[in-house]
């Protein structure tokens, strides 16, 4: 993502870009329409910054010689490596090899390419199926509680709260297609510093992507569940490969959508509520969301108990890099058009195919959902 607005213009195609100033969300942004209704973006994690309350610019910037970024709830000072800063805590990050080069939209060290996120940094890091990406974190706090798995590693902030997490994206190939998933690992060096790594297994493969994020609260509670890991659980990773992999077998999509964080919508009329999804790769199979039988636990929920598909609820249909699914019908009250309390969504792919589409997750800071509200 090049930047909040930009996004924006792909969803409106060409409708005109009227901002309504009145708004105090972080989490969206409200485009006042011809017709007299207006439209609210709400983006899975902030947009805005926590202390200015200005529009996150994805670019990092140099002042006096000392390069840096501001993200929704983190400063990124860049010198011989990464330093994260809030007001909880610290770490920093460095790679195999050192800064080479800087500009607003990308930082070097030397083939491994930085871009900034809405509260972190993405990294594209040269990686065939016989390496593996190094990198050190280093914690200011010892002793943090760690979540893991092969798609994530998280320092913990309180059991169910992340401080930061390192969340696997894919593998590209020489023409930057992601083609599969990649995996993440680590080994603890003492009570401060690990060494994490990044790899993959397929033989095509030429880059990794990942993200480096503070965390936030989140406006969709997700996992994914896989039948070739059937005890994973997925709470904290920023990607899903819905459909068929080698990696996962079969990988369904839970999400939930939080209204809390956008509780200024509660007494607006909802007219149509999409939700749109960041493609990163793979086949353009298209989606089908179902409702679920019952509640679905974020943190706990797998392959082997996962809550079934309870009845259709919408197709998605893609364009301009984004699957698009009309969900009006499970976040807006048929009577009074208000938005109501929902135990969520399953996404699989519409076809049973080997053959994958991979989207961003709630967890995304670089690609998040947006979820479209039309109201008055």
């Amino acid at each position: 993502m090049k930047s909040i607005l930009s996004e924006i213009t792909k969803l409106r195609a060409g409708r005109p870009m009227i901002i309504d100033r009145k708004n105090s969300n972080r989490y969206r942004i409200i485009f006042s329409e011809e017709n007299g209704t207006k439209t609210a973006y709400c983006f899975s994690v902030p947009i805005y910054d926590q202390k200015t309350r200005k529009l996150i610019d994805l670019r990092f910037h140099d002042n006096k010689g000392v390069w840096f970024f501001k993200g929704s709830n983190v400063q990124i000072t860049i010198s011989e490596a990464f330093l994260f800063k809030n007001h909880e805590s610290s770490f920093q990050i460095a790679f195999s090899a050192g800064i080479t080069s800087k500009t607003e939209r990308v930082i070097f060290c030397d083939r491994l390419e930085v871009y900034p996120t809405l509260n972190g940094i993405m990294v594209k890091a040269p990686c065939s199926a016989s390496m593996k990406e190094k990198i050190t974190l280093s914690a200011e706090r010892p002793f943090m509680e760690i979540r893991s798995n092969d798609k994530y590693f998280s320092l913990m902030s309180e059991e169910f709260k992340p401080f930061m997490t390192v969340s696997c994206i894919g593998t590209l190939d020489s023409k930057d297609n992601l083609i599969a998933p990649c995996e993440i690992g680590y080994q603890k060096n003492n009570d401060r510093e690990f060494i994490l790594t990044v790899c993959h297994d397929n033989p095509y493969g030429k880059y990794v992507l990942y993200e480096i994020n503070l965390h936030e609260m989140k406006m969709f509670q997700d996992t994914t569940v896989e039948s070739r890991n059937p005890g994973v659980n997925n709470a904290f990773g920023g990607a899903a490969y819905i459909g068929n992999t080698n990696a996962y077998g079969e990988q369904w999509l839970y999400s939930r959508p939080n209204f809390s964080v956008i509780s200024e919508m509660s007494d607006k009329q909802i007219q149509k509520a999409i939700l749109h999804l960041p493609i990163y790769g793979g086949s353009d199979t298209l989606l089908s969301a179902f409702h679920i039988e019952s509640r679905f636990c974020s943190f706990g929920s797998n392959w082997n108990n996962k809550i079934p598909a309870a009845r259709k609820l919408t197709d998605s249909f893609i364009e301009n890099g984004y699957h698009h699914l009309d969900i009006t019908n499970l976040v807006a009250d048929t009577h009074n058009h208000f938005l109501t309390r929902s135990e969520g969504l399953i996404l699989k792919t519409k076809v049973k195919e080997n053959g994958f589409t991979a989207v961003s997750t709630g967890d995304s800071y670089y690609a998040p959902q947006i979820l479209e509200l039309s109201f008055r």
